[in-house]
């Protein structure tokens, strides 16, 4: 189950209609075999890549199954952690931005202990952007780059881009650079 979630991680980035196959073989192999986190992982990949195509109803399916898995293995704190994020990441895209920022606040208030740096730099990313779509450029800039330094910190290029192009992103749009 584990080798056809990280196929289907390594597709995504390609070919979705291949990471799908991966996920839904994900999901089979558990339903055989053994209930587990990587279930739920499976769900929340499947969600991810419906949700990217516009299909929240197909995505929201997936989340809720995801949900069910996380209630069954409540001290798994990857397939916890991951749900957040993607929990997160699909209500701002539908528009629900209060049960976005709930989801990403649980992240933040579980300390970068637990999640490690590149999970909460990537946390602090996504609150970057959802505050920039709700008009809120100090709030934006001071979670870009709380996000930046930690990914300094770590040496991720390309979240480091991430942040530098947000942030030239805000500073351009509220005309302080030209």
């Amino acid at each position: 189950m584990r080798t056809l979630c990280l196929l289907g991680f390594e597709a995504a980035k390609r070919d979705p209609v291949k990471a799908q196959f991966y996920y839904q073989e994900a999901i089979q192999v558990s339903e055989k075999y053994a209930l587990g986190p990587w279930k739920g992982i499976a769900y929340l990949r499947m969600a991810s890549l419906y949700g990217s195509q516009g299909k929240n109803d197909s995505a929201k399916v997936y989340l809720n199954q995801a949900e069910d898995v996380l209630n069954r293995y409540p001290n798994d704190t990857d397939l916890r952690l991951d749900f957040y994020s993607k929990a997160g990441v699909f209500n701002r895209n539908i528009g629900q931005y209060d049960e976005a920022l709930k989801f990403y606040n649980l992240i933040s208030t579980t300390g970068e202990s637990v999640t490690g740096k590149e999970v909460m730099a990537g946390n602090y990313l996504n609150m970057a952007n959802l505050y920039r779509t709700l008009g809120k450029s100090s709030l934006t800039q001071e979670y870009l780059f709380k996000a930046l330094a930690l990914f300094e910190e770590i040496k991720n290029e390309t979240g480091i881009s991430f942040c530098y192009n947000g942030l030239g992103n805000e500073f351009y749009r509220q005309k302080k650079i030209r």
